[in-house]
């Protein structure tokens, strides 16, 4: 669990006992520089397999929760690195009216990627929104509503954060909120278990924390 930027916590749960370890991050030592997508020569044959390379281009920008499933099947999570909690965005957090969406003006919108059909309290988050036999692909809004805040699922993941657009939402669910979390904490989303077919996705962002439990669909 992030608690800063360069700081977090170890958690490990198990029933009712639960316990935790503070951690930082350290100054990386610098090793060998890594070889280009194309190979050493510059070359790259029409099949090459540059699937490693594309995402360590995407966590270069973005940062990444995921949950392993004992099936194999995963759920995961894509946001926004250091969008902390001094940023102009988080103080309009306050005074977002009823039906305002959470805008980040300088990241993607935080993307949900699943492996597996997911429920979200009767709302239904397939797989295959983009593409038959794909994993699900939805983009994350946190909405104000008169009752509180809302998750909204949009077909489009890969928008702006400034960027959405309601016609292609296709879910939207209540969201538990509270103040408990840690002041300094920047723009993040963690996945949770809660069993083996069960979990809570959690997006938190200074003070600021939203859950919403979800169950996984059997096959």
């Amino acid at each position: 669990m992030p608690t800063a930027d360069d700081a977090g916590q170890l958690v490990l749960a198990w029933g009712e006992h639960r316990w935790t370890a503070d951690y930082g991050f350290g100054e990386q030592p610098r090793g060998p520089q890594p070889v280009g997508a194309a190979g050493l020569d510059g070359r790259r044959e029409f099949d090459s397999d540059l699937s490693a390379f594309s995402r360590l281009t995407t966590l270069s920008k973005r940062q990444e929760t995921a949950l392993a499933r004992p099936d194999g099947s995963q759920i995961s999570m894509l946001y926004g690195k250091t969008i902390n909690a001094d940023h102009d965005d988080f103080y309009r957090i306050e005074s977002a009216a009823e039906g305002d969406v959470i805008r980040l003006s300088e990241a993607a919108v935080i993307r949900l990627r699943t492996e597996v059909s997911l429920d979200f309290g009767g709302a239904a988050v397939p797989t295959d929104n983009l593409a038959p036999d794909f994993p699900g692909s939805y983009g994350l809004w946190i909405k104000r509503s008169a009752g509180g805040w809302r998750l909204v699922f949009n077909n489009e993941p890969d928008s702006w954060g400034t960027q959405h657009n309601p016609a292609f939402d296709t879910a939207e669910i209540g969201l538990t909120y509270s103040r408990t979390g840690q002041s300094r904490r920047s723009l993040g989303a963690v996945l949770v278990p809660t069993g083996e077919d069960s979990g809570t996705l959690v997006i938190h962002w200074g003070l600021h924390e939203w859950a919403a439990d979800f169950t996984v669909v059997p096959r």
